[in-house]
Formats: structure tokens, C-alpha cells, sequence
């Protein structure tokens, strides 16, 4: 059965000079081999301090087993997945993580994110709209490190939209998810001039109540959410107390003139 399948094909004294050479050396450097349809086996030799060598072989069926299924989750998922080591170097990934990248420069695994985002600079001409690639990178690198499942939106290439996230393993490396979320963000952008096109003063508030959405009427309601600068984000308890103190001055303006505000 020796050699009937894996890196040396069916040629058996290709795998015996391999496992000479490996005992030889003995420097703990381990070789992994497929024997037959479906059994792997790792081996490995270690010089032992009087000279004599120790040989271990290691049946790791089971391992490449639970390996295959985990490529095979990966490459069905419909979002663009990579595992990286607790060095920063990917291990996995899918095709949809960076299917432009993998398709010009081939083989992405054992590549740290700096690598993969220097790959980025050779698009910049294929923005639709003007873009500050540089401090995209470095917002995508700061999600990588920090690692804490916040995601990050940025545009792409082809008009298009991606979510970054990414989160810290149990084992120290990394899991980065992308997404593509251009419907979405032409949805959203649709919203918005529909927002915009009302003519009363229009506010959406998130089930946190933080400030989702508005136009510009509601931004122009009262003189405190001029100091606030940007609204989004702020919670409905902020800006009532910003409008009622707007209003209270407003009426001691008024007081005595006979106007209710």
C-alpha cells in the first residue's frame, strides 16, 4: 500500500528514499503521507543524546479527516472566510475572501494581512469614486488586529460595498468574514434621498436609541444639534435634552410678546 497515493503518487522508492532521508536527519522535521484510499500517517525521527535515533509513526486519519470537512464548510459558505494562525499568516480561507487577489497572484495561504492589503494598491484606478486607499488599508488592518468583532464598511472596486469583521479564536489566531453588502448600501443610499425628499423634519432611531437616520430639516430644528456636529449615533435622550433646552430658551425670548412656541 506504501506509496499508492499522496505526494510521491504509486512510486514507492520515492517514499523509502524520503523516509531514509528523514531518518537520517532525525532533526524532528515531521513528513505526512496518504497510504492507500484514506489512511494518512505522519512521521517523524529524533536523535536520542548516546546517537541512536527514535522513530514515530502517527496515524492522523482522523485529523485530515476533520481537516477536509473543515476546507469543505469553508469553500461552501456564500461569504468570503480566512483563518489566520496565531502568527498573523492565513491557513484557510474561501474563494469569496479576496477572489481577485487569489485569481492574479494564486496561492494565498501563509500571507499576513499587511501582504494581502499591499495587493490593494494596484486597483486604486478602478474606484468609481474618489478614495483615500491608504486610510482604508489602515482602517482594515486596525479591525485585524484589534480583532473584536466590530465590523467595517468600506467601498470596493466596481462601486461595490464589502463588511469586514474579524474575531480572535480560542487558539490565538484570527477569523476574518466579508461580506459583500452592495445591495444593501444602494438600499440604503436610496433610503436616504427618500429621507432627504420629505418636507417635515424626519428622525429613525435603532432599537438602542441611538439616532439611525435623518434629513436634513431635522438637523436644522434647533440651534443645539448644530453643536453637536454629527447626529447619527446619538441617543434620543441627548438630543431632547439638547431640544427642550432650545425650546425653554426660545420661550424666555418670547416671554411677554404673547407667542406660544
Amino acid at each position: 500500500e506504501i506509496g499508492r497515493s499522496g505526494p510521491h503518487g504509486s512510486d514507492p522508492a520515492a517514499l523509502r528514499k524520503v523516509l531514509r532521508d528523514l531518518f537520517d536527519r532525525a532533526d524532528s522535521t515531521p513528513f505526512e503521507q496518504q497510504i492507500g484510499d484514506d489512511r494518512w500517517f505522519r512521521y517523524a525521527c529524533h536523535r536520542m543524546s548516546d546517537g541512536g535515533t527514535v522513530v514515530t509513526i502517527t496515524n492522523i486519519t482522523a485529523l485530515k479527516q476533520s481537516e477536509a470537512y473543515l476546507r469543505d464548510a469553508i469553500d461552501g459558505m456564500d461569504i468570503g472566510l480566512g483563518l489566520f494562525d496565531r502568527d498573523g499568516r492565513l491557513a484557510q480561507y474561501n474563494h469569496l475572501l479576496l477572489p481577485r487577489i487569489a485569481a492574479e497572484h494564486g496561492n494565498l495561504q501563509g500571507k499576513t494581512a499587511p501582504e494581502l492589503l499591499s495587493y490593494l494598491d494596484a486597483y486604486i484606478g478602478e474606484y468609481r469614486e474618489p478614495v483615500d486607499l491608504e486610510a482604508n488599508k489602515r482602517a482594515m488592518l486596525a479591525t485585524f488586529e484589534r480583532a473584536d468583532g466590530m465590523p467595517l464598511e468600506l467601498p470596493a472596486i466596481n462601486n461595490e460595498w464589502y463588511r469586514t469583521v474579524a474575531r480572535r479564536t480560542h487558539g490565538g489566531g484570527t477569523v476574518v468574514t466579508r461580506t459583500n453588502i452592495t445591495a444593501l448600501k444602494h438600499a440604503e443610499m436610496r433610503l436616504r434621498e427618500a429621507i432627504e425628499s420629505i418636507p417635515d423634519a424626519f428622525a429613525l432611531f435603532g432599537p438602542d436609541g441611538t439616532l439611525a437616520m435623518y434629513n436634513t430639516r431635522f438637523a436644522q430644528a434647533f440651534p443645539s444639534f448644530h453643536q453637536l456636529g454629527e447626529l447619527a449615533g446619538r441617543h434620543w435622550k441627548e438630543l431632547a435634552k439638547c431640544a427642550l433646552h432650545d425650546i425653554a430658551d426660545r420661550r424666555g425670548e418670547d416671554q411677554g410678546k404673547g407667542r406660544l412656541v
